[in-house]
């Protein structure tokens, strides 16, 4: 049987990346995404990326379902403008395609019941209807009723279980019997229909994992995690009316209280298992012990910390060998995924040489997250006022709103140490395996450098062919140990294919990051906070600061207590991104203040600050270019700057800046390139 062509619209979301998955693990399925020009997605080896309009022009996708799709199309897009998603089916059939799976994939919505309970559950239903008129023109259709997602709903706490703060939410008396799936199998229900495309043409399929009670499981929960919960009790009605009016003022959260109040109502809305008959046969899918199901997602949660939380990816080698280097470090650099601790290089010896800056070299200390700064001849003062400003930066970041901070972190504060510590330097000084000729020195805390699998790929992903040649023998040199990754937004000028290439401080240019289709946007918008951030809090003219990637902090950047006291246990998660207790996720840096000073709100302070954007590395886009992605990435720092400042200062200085940094850009422009 040849292979079948079938493209999947929102193959990167949550439903999206299982099913593509499960195709591919499958075997016989050409797989093509249908993706927005705008998207930053990347897919995995096999995949073939097809790039739309984000209006979704129907001569594009005409064009994209007859020459990948002629089998299948798997519609992901949110169940919200079913106008959009008619108009995809209306193409899908003049194009000839065969079979058409919509955006279904939850409670039953052929059940009026369902319908009656969830009136937003009605688009779902409306699109599956205009799917039977299309039945006439040669496609058939298939929507397939899966239940809650259960290792999704369990690990979000969606479905109404907190992992982190061991609470569940009891709606009614809690001993209605739901059905739930976990998204791998949801996939593989896909490939199932596909499989099979007589026996499930033109109707619903319904699978589940398994059929339980909110009471059964939480008891399987309590068992599982060995500690008693905190229950809140909850009326199915009340949700609903809740999130009824949180919708109608726009406020999406309601989505959460009208689909549980609607899920755990009662019958015959909740189990479809006692009133349709199960397609788990059919379309390969087992049905396991709810306990079985618990014990999986609490160990996988238990061992990889709080990141999938997140949605968060857990990577091993295996990863890298089916993916490829390019799309893992897309995955890691995004900060979107945690390698595997079973993969972890964990060889951070104690009192080693790690760095060396301006004003001193940086020395790892044994058996902490600690390092020490030890100063360079005749630099006291510099490494002074690194101390001085490293301190001013880190409270005026604390004093900011999580929003504009979130995504960034700051080495914490340690001490400066001198001479006259004894206390420090008596029993540490033959620990170092060089002489300390001066005892001035700045403590703070690590930035853990990248993880070996992440250093290996980018040798693989980057490097010229004589060091890929010779991989491992490279990656074992000092300088190519302790890797951090500058973020040079305003470079793009190829790499040279020279010997001189190292990871040490490597420098990742704006061309490399469009290559691993990184979120370019992303950290422009990181950057640009951070440094208003420096410029209007912290009142520094963040002269030599550096942004880099590193392994993410331990714990990241916790909210005030201001901001604390306007959340609650089930939106926390939602503001904060989990632990990293091996160090083996990615996050951005910023780091290095010995260069910086002061300025007054006046012609001086500002050409202060435009020298400090100018001179420099090149973290920041740059405001001329030939170049239409320059640009853009230009207009989202100055966007993202400017809203930043307005919040921190009613100065009209940040606009002057602004206005200096792109007056100063055209007149280098004539000087030659200014991506230097």
């Amino acid at each position: 049987m040849p292979d079948q062509s079938v493209c999947v619209i929102g193959a990167s979301g949550n439903v999206g990346k299982p099913t593509v998955d499960a195709l591919l693990k499958a075997g016989g399925f050409r797989v093509t995404a249908v993706t927005r020009k705008g998207s930053t997605a990347s897919f995995p080896d096999g995949v073939t990326a097809w790039e739309i309009d984000d209006s979704y022009p129907q001569d594009e996708l005409h064009t994209v379902f007859s020459k990948h799709g002629s089998d299948a199309v798997i519609c992901l897009l949110p169940p919200v403008d079913v106008n959009l998603l008619n108009m995809i089916a209306d193409v899908a059939a003049q194009a000839g395609v065969k079979r058409f799976l919509p955006s279904e994939f939850g409670s039953d919505t052929d059940a009026p019941e369902v319908l009656q309970l969830v009136p937003m559950f009605g688009g779902k239903a409306a699109v599956t209807n205009h799917l039977k008129t299309k039945v006439s023109l040669g496609m058939t259709w298939t929507s397939v009723i899966n239940g809650a997602f259960f290792d999704w709903g369990l690990r979000t706490g969606f479905i109404g279980f907190d992992l982190q703060s061991s609470t569940a939410t009891m709606y009614d008396s809690g001993d209605t019997e739901v059905n739930a799936t976990t998204l791998a199998d949801v996939g593989q229900a896909v490939v199932g229909i596909l499989r099979h495309p007589k026996e499930t043409a033109n109707r619903y399929v319904y699978v589940q994992n398994a059929c339980f009670t909110q009471n059964q499981l939480l008891a399987a929960i309590e068992k599982s995690t060995g500690k008693k919960w905190t229950v809140n009790k909850r009326e199915c009605a009340e949700a609903r009316q809740t999130g009824g009016m949180k919708l109608s003022k726009g406020d999406m959260s309601g989505v959460r209280d009208m689909i549980l109040g609607g899920l755990y109502a009662g019958e015959p809305a909740a189990n479809y298992a006692k009133t349709r008959k199960l397609d788990n046969e059919l379309l390969g899918i087992k049905e396991y012990p709810l306990e079985d199901l618990v014990d999986k997602v609490i160990n996988a949660t238990s061992r990889h910390s709080a990141g999938e939380y997140t949605d968060l990816t857990f990577l091993d080698e295996s990863y890298i060998r089916q993916h490829g280097p390019a799309t893992f470090l897309n995955r890691m650099f995004t900060a979107k995924a945690y390698i595997s601790t079973d993969s972890f290089d964990a060889d951070f010896r104690s009192f080693e040489i790690i760095g060396e800056g301006q004003c001193g070299t940086v020395w790892a200390l044994t058996g902490t997250d600690q390092v020490l700064k030890v100063m360079k001849e005749g630099k006291l003062n510099q490494l002074w006022n690194d101390s001085v400003m490293h301190k001013t930066v880190q409270e005026a970041f604390e004093t900011v709103g999580i929003a504009l901070r979130n995504d960034i972190t700051i080495p914490k504060y340690g001490q400066f140490i001198t001479p006259s510590h004894d206390i420090f330097w008596q029993p540490n000084m033959k620990r170092f395996s060089a002489e300390i000729a001066d005892k001035h020195a700045f403590l703070s805390s690590r930035i853990f450098g990248l993880p070996l699998s992440v250093r290996a790929s980018i040798v693989d992903a980057l490097a010229p062919k004589d060091i890929k040649a010779h991989k491992q023998e490279f990656l074992a040199r000092e300088e190519n140990q302790h890797t951090l990754v500058r973020l040079y937004l305003g470079r793009r000028e190829q790499r040279a294919a020279t010997r001189s290439f190292r990871l040490r401080n490597f420098d990742l240019t704006i061309s490399e990051m469009e290559y691993l289709r990184l979120d370019t946007h992303r950290y422009a918008t990181i950057i640009a906070r951070a440094l208003a951030i420096l410029h209007w809090r912290a009142h520094v003219d963040a002269n030599d600061v550096e942004f880099v990637l590193g392994s993410a902090p331990m714990i990241s950047t916790p909210p005030t207590a201001a901001e604390l006291k306007i959340l609650n246990p089930d939106n926390i998660g939602f503001v904060t991104h989990g632990l990293n207790l091996y160090h083996t996720s990615v996050g951005v840096w910023l780091l290095d203040f010995d260069q910086c000073q002061s300025f007054e709100k006046d012609a001086a302070g500002l050409e202060l600050l435009k020298k400090g954007f100018w001179m420099n590395d090149p973290y920041y886009p740059r405001p001329v270019s030939t170049n239409a992605m320059d640009m853009a990435l230009w207009a989202v720092f100055k966007e993202e700057y400017l809203a930043a400042s307005s919040i921190l200062t009613d100065s009209g200085m940040p606009k002057d800046f602004i206005t200096a940094v792109e007056a100063e850009g055209k007149r280098r422009q004539l000087g030659g390139s200014i991506f230097q």
